[in-house]
């Protein structure tokens, strides 16, 4: 890139994240797929190989972090989950669990009244819902509300705020795992500009950028065999979102039974000190429920789990399904166990990450929701691997945006057609071309 291009390409990028955090409504999907469609164009030409000179490397690192700044005061106009997190944390200050009490009861009794409660009630997206927030983000969710001075909006600053210093930190293990797996470090700006990662994380407040923060370090610390502190990442991204689980069969495998075991106990430990605040007689009852229920009520932007909802019905001639909620979860599970239990402890480093992307993915590929955010860490691994199907699936899950355009909510066939027919394309081609070269 010629030095006297990273001024346009830099206006182009803040102008087109300006107009998206301040301007667009969830409701304005050709709007929001107009300005995704300009900078994932930009993107694509930003991680081309040698597309940024070494002397510019700096420099466009400091504007993928300023990408993320521009959303630090903007409305969370793309996602509501934000009003959940400041409940979650006023109930904290209040010194009550938010694991305990399921808002539509607290709202009929002991809140009903409080102006801040009355206030974020009518936002929340689940009140029927017990809190599925794992213990860190229980935490950073009360230091928001802690520190806002009872100001909603700043609230959101803070928990912004989180996520930028997340962020930061996810760069900072990026560029030493780069730098121990001797790859360009130029590929970091894969993670950097995706514009998922930005949009949804920086933008959205979605919390899997703490998540990956801890996982970065997990995984960087298992590389330098640091498995002590590898697992004490490990189990604070576990207490940030549940999911990073599915790779613990993946890490066993790799590290060996031994090491694997004592990994896994160490994690085990830290999640539990993690979760004592909050240990009462319901906490497991209430999880249990709200994890059913979420997924066998929650249906988004699915792929195998429609096709197989489909079928279903067709055979039976029952709206209702029986099977395809009991079969699918075994079937990936199954994929996910024996995609980790292929790799052998002493293949390449760079295996762990192509496996944890196949991972990842599988469980997507069959479950009853994916919501865009969940594909930043996928978009994290390809960072390490020569695989694009993640990158090119985290661009076309918005689209998934449609399903808001018209009320009562409606996903348009159309688009999870081109989605998942573009994505599995590339999954397919991908790992084709992937085996016939190893052959």
């Amino acid at each position: 890139m010629a030095h006297n291009s990273r001024l346009p390409v830099s206006l182009l990028l803040l102008s087109a994240y300006f107009f998206i955090a301040y301007f667009v409504q969830r409701t304005d999907t050709a709007a929001l797929l107009a300005a995704v469609t300009v900078v994932t164009g930009l993107y694509a030409f930003l991680i081309r190989p040698r597309s940024i000179p070494p002397e510019n490397f700096h420099y466009f690192l400091g504007l993928a972090f300023a990408l993320r700044l521009v959303f630090l005061f903007a409305p969370t106009a793309l996602s509501d989950d934000v009003y959940r997190f400041i409940w979650d944390g006023r109930l904290m200050e209040a010194g009550m669990n938010p694991y305990a009490y399921l808002p539509e009861e607290l709202m009929r009794s002991r809140l009903a009244g409080r102006p801040t409660f009355e206030e974020l009630f009518p936002h929340l997206n689940s009140p029927g819902y017990y809190s599925l927030y794992p213990p860190v983000l229980q935490g950073l969710f009360f230091l928001s509300v802690k520190c806002s001075f009872g100001m909603q909006a700043l609230a959101v600053v803070n928990l912004r705020l989180f996520i930028l210093a997340a962020e930061f930190g996810t760069f900072f293990f990026l560029a030493r795992i780069l730098k121990l797996l001797h790859i360009d470090r130029e590929r970091i700006f894969i993670y950097a500009f995706n514009p998922l990662v930005i949009i949804e994380l920086s933008g959205n407040l979605h919390m899997e950028a703490v998540m990956i923060f801890f996982l970065s370090g997990a995984l960087y610390f298992l590389l330098l065999r640091r498995m002590s502190w590898s697992a004490i990442c490990f189990a604070l991204a576990v207490s940030t979102k549940v999911i990073p689980l599915i790779l613990l069969p993946l890490i066993v495998r790799k590290t060996g039974l031994r090491a694997g075991t004592a990994f896994s106990a160490l994690a085990a430990v830290v999640c539990i000190v993690l979760f004592l605040p909050f240990i009462d007689p319901t906490l497991l009852r209430h999880l249990a429920d709200s994890f059913g229920l979420y997924f066998h009520q929650f249906e988004f932007n699915a792929s195998m789990y429609y096709l197989s909802k489909w079928l279903e019905c067709r055979v039976t001639g029952q709206e209702a399904i029986r099977f395809t909620g009991i079969l699918l979860p075994l079937l990936s599970t199954g994929l996910i166990f024996w995609l980790s239990f292929r790799i052998k402890k002493e293949n390449s480093r760079l295996v762990v990450f192509e496996k944890a992307l196949a991972v990842f993915c599988t469980y997507y590929l069959f479950s009853p929701v994916v919501h865009p955010w969940y594909l930043a860490f996928p978009v994290l691994m390809s960072v390490f691997v020569p695989f694009r199907y993640a990158l090119v699936w985290s661009v076309l899950a918005f689209l998934s945006y449609a399903h808001y355009a018209v009320f009562p909510y409606r996903e348009p066939v159309v688009l999870l057609w081109m989605e998942y027919v573009v994505v599995g394309t590339m999954i397919f081609l991908e790992y084709n071309v992937s085996l016939h070269e190893k052959i």
